[in-house]
C-alpha cells in the first residue's frame, strides 16, 4: 500500500459583513523529505502564486517541530512572536496524551480498545449487540474504536461503552455468541467499569473544549486562556477532597501541561501573545479575569501601541491621498469632535460592561501537514 504526502493551506478571513470565511489556498502533493527548509518552500511559493504575503497577519500551524521552525522561515512582514501560533486543540490533546499515559489509565485504555476491536471484527458479536440495544430499548449505535491521530477518540470510545455496558454484558455471557474463553479475555471488571466512567468524567469537559476549539462558529482564538484558566483549571480539574490517587495525578499531570504548552504562566518579563491580545478585544473576555493582575495592564498597552501604530499608518495613508469633506465638516472644521479618535474608542470599551460568554458578537489516508493562515483584507 503505497501513502502519499500532501501540504494543505487554508486561509481565513473575515469579510465586509464581520462573518468569519476560510479558503483552501492549496492542497499539493509533498515529494520532498518534510524539512522545514522544504515546507517553508512550498508554503512561500503557494504565498506567491496567491500574491499574498504582505496581507499576512497570523500563522497557526500545529506543534511539529518541522512545521513550526517553517513557518519562522518565511519571508513574511510580522514579528516572529506572532507569526507562529499553534493548533489549540492539538495542544490540548497532546497534554490529554501525557496525561493518560499513566499505567492504570493505559492498562484500562488497552483492555477497552480490546474489547471493541471483538465486536468491530465479529459480525456475529456486533449483531447481537444490535438485538440487545434494541431488548434494551439502547440507540442503536456501534462501538467507537480509539485511535492516536483522533482527536476525543478515547473519550469517545470508553463513553460509548458506559452506554452498552449492559448489553455487552449480555453479548458476554451468551455462549451460544461468545466462548467462555473470549468473554474471560474480554471481561471488564466492577472495579474497571468505575474507573472507566470515573475517566469519562474527567475527560467530558476536554472533549468540550477541544470541539470548541475546532468550531468555527466562534471565536477560538480569544477564548483560549479563559476556557483554560477558568472552566478547566479553576472548575472541572480543580482537585477535591474525595478524589482518589489516580484523579489526583490525572488532574495535576494535564494542568502542569496545560500551563507549559499554553504559556499561562506570567511573570514581569513575559511578552503579551496574541491570544491575550485576542481576549481583550473580545466583548466576552475582556476584562480578563483568567489573567494574573499584572498581565492585565500590560495586555492594554501593547493593544494601546497597536492602535497608535494603526493611526499613523493611515495618517500616512490619508496624506497620499486627497481626503473628500463633507459641507458641515469644511464649515465647522477643527471645531468638530472627533467619535472616531481610538483612545477615546479604547477608553469606551473598557468602561462597557463584558458581554455573557454565550453571546456573540456577531485524516486519513497518508500523511497530510497541516497549515492554516490568517489574512489582513484591504
Amino acid at each position: 500500500m503505497v501513502q502519499n504526502s500532501y501540504i494543505s493551506l487554508t486561509a481565513h478571513i473575515i469579510n465586509n459583513e464581520w462573518l468569519p470565511k476560510s479558503f483552501t489556498l492549496a492542497t499539493q502533493e509533498m515529494e520532498e523529505r518534510h524539512t522545514a527548509v522544504n515546507l517553508a518552500e512550498k508554503l512561500t511559493s503557494i504565498l506567491d502564486d496567491w500574491e499574498i504575503n504582505g496581507k499576512v497577519s497570523t500563522v497557526i500551524t500545529d506543534n511539529a517541530k518541522n512545521v513550526v521552525n517553517a513557518v519562522k522561515l518565511l519571508p513574511l512582514n510580522i514579528d516572529n512572536e506572532n507569526m507562529d501560533v499553534t493548533c489549540a486543540a492539538h495542544s490540548l490533546q497532546l497534554a490529554i496524551s501525557i496525561a493518560l499515559k499513566d499505567e492504570i489509565f493505559s492498562e484500562l485504555i488497552k483492555q477497552c480498545s480490546s474489547l471493541v476491536g471483538h465486536f468491530k471484527h465479529s459480525n456475529v458479536a456486533k449483531q447481537s449487540l444490535f438485538k440487545k440495544q434494541e431488548q434494551l430499548g439502547i440507540p442503536h449505535k456501534s462501538l467507537v474504536q480509539c485511535c492516536k491521530t483522533r482527536w476525543n477518540s478515547i473519550y469517545l470510545m470508553l463513553d460509548r461503552l458506559l452506554q452498552n455496558r449492559t448489553a455487552i454484558l449480555n453479548v458476554l455471557t451468551d455462549r451460544t455468541v461468545t466462548s467462555l474463553y473470549i468473554a474471560q479475555k474480554l471481561e471488564i471488571t466492577e472495579s474497571q467499569w468505575l474507573k472507566i466512567e470515573i475517566l469519562v468524567s474527567l475527560l467530558k469537559p476536554l472533549f468540550i473544549v477541544t470541539n470548541l476549539f475546532c468550531s468555527e462558529n466562534h471565536s477560538p482564538a480569544s477564548m483560549v486562556r479563559s476556557l483554560l484558566a477558568l472552566q478547566l483549571m479553576e472548575n472541572h480539574l480543580k482537585e477535591k477532597e474525595n478524589d482518589d490517587q489516580n484523579v489526583t495525578y490525572f488532574k495535576r499531570t494535564i494542568i502542569h501541561e496545560i500551563k507549559e504548552k499554553f504559556k499561562l504562566g506570567w511573570t514581569e518579563t513575559s511578552s503579551v501573545s496574541v491570544k491575550q491580545i485576542a481576549s481583550f478585544l473580545d466583548p466576552r473576555y475582556k476584562d480578563l479575569e483568567f489573567e494574573p493582575i499584572g498581565a492585565r495592564e500590560k495586555i492594554r498597552t501593547v493593544v494601546k501601541d497597536l492602535l497608535e501604530r494603526f493611526r499613523t499608518q493611515n495618517n500616512n495613508l490619508e496624506q497620499e491621498r486627497p481626503v473628500q469633506r463633507s459641507d458641515l465638516e469644511f464649515l465647522y472644521g477643527n471645531i468638530i469632535t472627533d467619535s472616531n479618535d481610538r483612545s477615546i474608542q479604547f477608553q469606551n470599551y473598557i468602561a462597557e460592561p463584558q458581554l455573557r460568554f454565550d453571546l456573540n458578537a456577531h485524516l486519513n489516508g497518508g500523511n497530510l501537514e497541516r497549515i492554516n493562515i490568517q489574512l489582513l483584507q484591504n
